[in-house]
């Protein structure tokens, strides 16, 4: 992990556990990976009640799996997919950037 990474004081770690016949099937049928979805929805909205209570938050996708899963005893069958650092930053929050809506969303088209 990074150095401010050992600076945060709560980080959270999303296991993708194994999935059940029917959404192994459906995931397979659908060429989608539905854990990996499921997984995107409440990395989101942990880190927007994060923000809300005043927090500053931080997905991590690229960690060290064999050493977060070592350290927290998780099993082999298991994935760590994400790791999430929540605190207060010391860093002023900056203006966010904006792009016109017209640049992100598209109607009856691409």
């Amino acid at each position: 992990m990074n150095h401010f990474s050992k600076q945060a004081p709560v980080q959270i770690v999303l296991v993708e556990e194994g999935s059940n016949f029917s959404s192994t099937v459906g995931g397979w049928a659908k060429n989608k990976h539905f854990a990996h979805l499921d997984i995107g929805i409440i990395a989101s909205h942990i880190c927007l009640a994060a923000t809300d209570e005043g927090l500053g938050s931080c997905m991590l996708g690229w960690c060290d799996e064999g050493k977060v899963r070592k350290t927290l005893e998780i099993p082999k069958n298991k994935r760590v997919i994400l790791v999430i650092l929540l605190g207060y930053t010391t860093q002023p929050i900056h203006e966010k950037k904006r792009k016109m809506i017209n640049e992100i969303v598209s109607f009856d088209k691409y």
